[in-house]
């Protein structure tokens, strides 16, 4: 007699975003999210901001190795991006956090075509977990951390878009899809 013929549970298999929620209650992990299944060093890189005054993409801070100390900020980085993309047009997506009190929130934002291609059968990303003692908070009070050397993952997850639950707004110019 098999075990669901004797009533019990056949065992859960926990998802990568179970698993991560795992990971992120212990405080010993970050998190960085990729399209890339194949990397197995990261090196400090400069990451830019659009200045919208100058129409240009500006440094931002030094050069590092970015991660989070939320899941679902790695997950939509895993997952958003032009790699996934439905189309040619625009590729822009966002995240940011907002505090609402005690309560931190994550916010997300992509343009239409981003937001279609995530959700074509099959899409798939990767959230790299790190030793977060390696990284440093970038702020006080911050979510985003930093390294500034060359480091290498503990594990990686493959994520979809079943793992992020949260709410993605369309990035819109004058209520069009950009």
């Amino acid at each position: 007699m098999s075990e669901r013929q004797q009533g019990t549970r056949e065992p859960h298999a926990p998802t990568a975003r179970e698993k991560l929620d795992e990971l992120a209650a212990t405080g010993m992990y970050v998190f960085h999210g990729s399209p890339d299944p194949h990397i197995e060093e990261f090196e400090p890189r400069q990451a830019h901001n659009y200045d919208a005054s100058t129409d240009t993409n500006v440094p931002d801070g030094a050069p590092a190795v970015f991660a989070s100390d939320r899941v679902d900020i790695p997950i939509f980085m895993a997952l958003f991006n032009r790699t996934h993309s439905a189309n040619s047009a625009s590729v822009l997506s966002g995240t940011g956090v907002r505090s609402d009190g005690e309560v931190r929130k994550g916010e997300f934002r992509a343009t239409k075509n981003l937001i279609d291609g995530v959700r074509k059968p099959g899409v798939y990303g990767i959230v790299y977990v790190f030793d977060r003692s390696q990284f440093l908070p970038r702020e006080p009070g911050s979510s985003e951390w930093i390294c500034n050397t060359v480091i290498h993952p503990t594990m990686a997850l493959t994520v979809y878009i079943s793992d992020f639950p949260e709410k993605v707004t369309e990035i819109t110019v004058d209520g069009k899809p950009v």
